[in-house]
């Protein structure tokens, strides 16, 4: 005689007092224990998501002044912040302080995050085994553990959210609760206040959750389902806007409306696909998401560096211009999570015989987190998949860039389905007749076996084509392709070996009838080859700058105290790498206003259209733009003074060398002059920020009048 099935059957005769004191240490342990060689040195922070803390460092991110700062196209003059937000990550930010957050602020994400996906899976009806392996899955996946580490704590966050929104919905189910679904809502517009493009990857996934997932009380008929599935959606989208309005009325002034393409608004089409797409993950790497990191951790690890191909533009070619490659934060879920994965969708395509591994009440549960995650993984391949031009097309879609923000959706709903595959074998442990056990497990071990044969079958052929596999990582111009290849073939046995581990720890648990020791033991044992496995992967990306040698005074700071408040800097050739640096390091520390339209990849239309007016006229544009500063070579400075022939537009006003100071960068005077190449110049004919307009000329509004003021700002007859 088998046990009753169902998620409540599964639940209820094995929670321990105190498990969820303990879940709840482990989840808040774990990531400063995986992270304390960095929070142990009270004199560096977690690298940040573009390899600079420094900016992060800068007055204009101190909070809580910044959540009242206006939208003012800063950005476009080199400060990086608009309107921040109100939102978890700037709450944290005015706490613990710029430098806090982004130490103790990450394994904090992180541990709420992998909290967050256990309350989901009991919301879900997991058992507490199955949801504390979740959990672990969870905070230990590298969405979630990576992205923390790199600079951008809010995508763990935005997950977070998101697990609180579907587990919510699964309360709603029982009574299909109004309440319950606007509070999902409500979840869903805190992880787009996190980050909006990521949060709203989310809160399509989810909404898909909810229209397909059945709910109790659904009428029976196709019309009226539909209106009360209809219904259900317009709460969730209405409380999701109603929280994210802030964060989306920014987005849409600032990034969306009006907002030109990054190659300037004549741009084709195809030229906006390129550009939207370029962070689409290659379907060859998705093998990655399990043989943890194949294709290398980050493309600034010296120990495994990446050598796949997400960030490089359509027909590069080593030697040209453009990225390489470029990634920073990892992706992976591991062995364990594969081979629960093939279970569970095994167990849920095909029809099975009583008992099932997957009761009834969770076949349409685990079939819908399938597709959902099987439509992400398509759709973080982006341009590789020829349908996703299809939600390019979607209106405000095609502004957002990097497909491969879609693992994300696929990682939360991923491990929905390891949770119900736990649950599956908890099950089946229960199950006394052996025949019916192995009948039950005989589909998911072949997709298990089929799964060690591809890695063996890679392992194999990354032997024997070692010397073309390393020819072509030194034509790409890789500086340890040894490095790489041993890397690439680590982990392809890694992935053998968590297989086989998972393989032998099952088929010993199931020897026997599971009491609920057994049970626990069981998710100990997979627990944890799942922190081995992805606790020596996340390892690589626990990276570190120093930042208290930016915070003090330099001779930097101490000259452009005296020019404070009265006009912007301008860093002359601004993408040069030293100047770049300095830009973003001691200027940014200071707050100094910068004029500098960098790196922006997208640029409000009015902005664009007058640069590209003004900028033939350097002076003039300099005027206008209340140039008084330049940082800039030595070399440079007859070639300034040229573009303005005006008698004294110039004046030198200090000079510096730079020196190289362990891993960081120092302008100094300890050298002779004569060596120092940097020069602080002052231009003597910057108009004021703010000043009066003694004459006014009022022209229409529209593009003959905005063609009509540009025209007379770029004339040189026109006085300033």
């Amino acid at each position: 005689m088998t046990p009753p099935s169902g998620p409540a059957s599964a639940a209820r005769p094995s929670r321990p007092p105190g498990w969820g004191w303990l879940a709840l240490l482990v989840c808040l342990a774990l990531p400063v224990v995986a992270t304390w060689r960095v929070l142990g040195d009270s004199d560096r922070v977690f690298a940040f998501n573009d390899g600079n803390i420094e900016m992060a460092l800068s007055p204009t991110y101190a909070y809580p002044q910044a959540l009242s700062a206006l939208w003012d196209n800063g950005i476009f003059f080199g400060q990086p912040i608009g309107r921040a937000p109100l939102n978890l990550s700037s709450v944290l930010e005015s706490v613990l302080g710029p430098a806090g957050y982004r130490r103790w602020g990450v394994p904090l994400f992180i541990a709420l995050t992998g909290l967050a996906g256990i309350w989901m899976l009991r919301a879900m009806g997991r058992s507490p085994e199955a949801s504390a392996l979740g959990g672990l899955l969870l905070l230990l996946s590298g969405w979630v553990f990576t992205f923390p580490l790199n600079g951008l704590p809010v995508r763990s966050a935005t997950l977070g959210f998101s697990a609180l929104a579907a587990g919510m919905l699964h309360r709603a189910r029982p009574t299909g609760s109004w309440l319950r679904v606007a509070v999902a809502g409500a979840f869903l517009g805190l992880g787009v206040a996190e980050t909006p493009d990521v949060g709203i990857f989310f809160s399509i996934a989810v909404a898909g959750y909810l229209a397909v997932l059945p709910f109790p009380s659904d009428p029976a008929r196709l019309v009226p389902r539909l209106g009360w599935v209809g219904g259900r959606l317009a709460v969730l989208t209405a409380a999701a806007l109603l929280v994210a309005g802030q964060t989306i009325v920014v987005m849409l002034e600032t990034q969306i409306r009006g907002v030109a393409a990054p190659t300037g608004e004549e741009a084709p089409e195809e030229d906006a696909y390129a550009w939207a797409t370029q962070w689409s993950l290659p379907p060859a790497e998705t093998w990655s998401l399990f043989a943890a990191d194949y294709h290398g951790a980050s493309s600034r690890s010296e120990s495994h560096p990446y050598w796949g191909r997400m960030g490089r533009p359509e027909g590069w070619r080593p030697g040209e211009p453009g990225f390489r490659n470029f990634r920073l934060a990892g992706y992976a879920l591991g062995g364990v999570a594969l081979a629960a994965l093939l279970l569970a969708a095994t167990a849920s395509v095909r029809k099975s015989p009583s008992p099932a591994i997957i009761p009834p009440d969770d076949t349409r549960t685990a079939r819908v987190a399938l597709g959902i995650c099987a439509i992400s993984l398509l759709l973080a391949w982006g341009r590789h998949f020829p349908a996703y031009r299809l939600f390019f097309a979607l209106p405000f879609m095609g502004t957002i860039r990097n497909p491969d923000k879609w693992l994300g959706p696929f990682t939360l709903f991923a491990v929905a389905l390891v949770s119900l595959a736990t649950d599956g074998l908890l099950r089946l442990g229960q199950e006394r007749d052996p025949a019916t056990r192995r009948t039950l497990l005989r589909p998911a071990a072949w997709a298990v076996a089929g799964a060690a044969a591809l890695a063996a079958l890679g392992t194999a052929r990354l032997a024997l084509t070692r010397g073309p596999f390393l020819d072509r990582l030194t034509a790409e111009g890789y500086a340890r392709p040894e490095t790489i290849w041993a890397n690439a073939l680590s982990a392809n046995l890694v992935l053998l070996l968590t297989l086989a581990a998972v393989t032998a720890i099952v088929t010993l648990w199931l020897r026997r009838p599971a009491s609920v020791r057994r049970r626990w033991a069981l998710v100990a044992a997979l627990g944890l080859v799942m922190a081995l496995e992805l606790g020596n992967a996340n390892r690589r990306f626990v990276e570190s700058v120093p930042y208290r040698h930016l915070q003090e005074p330099g001779p930097v700071g101490a000259a452009l105290d005296s020019f404070r408040g009265q006009g912007r800097m301008a860093v002359m050739p601004p993408a040069d790498p030293l100047l770049n640096h300095l830009r973003l390091s001691h200027l940014m520390v200071t707050g100094y206003p910068l004029f500098n339209p960098v790196s922006v990849s997208r640029m409000p239309e009015d902005y664009d259209a007058f640069f590209r007016a003004v900028s033939p006229v350097p002076n003039r544009l300099w005027r206008l733009g209340s140039v008084h500063l330049f940082l800039t070579y030595a070399e440079a400075v007859p070639q300034l003074a040229a573009l303005d022939p005006a008698p004294d537009a110039f004046a030198v006003r200090a000079a510096w060398g730079v020196v190289t100071d362990g891993d960081a960068m120092r302008v100094t005077e300890a050298i002779p002059r004569e060596h120092r190449r940097l020069r602080l110049l002052e231009y003597r004919r910057a108009l004021p920020m703010l000043r009066w307009a003694g004459e006014v000329e009022a022209v229409g509004d529209g593009p003959a009048g905005d063609r009509q003021v540009l025209a007379r700002l770029s004339d040189p007859e026109f006085p300033v």
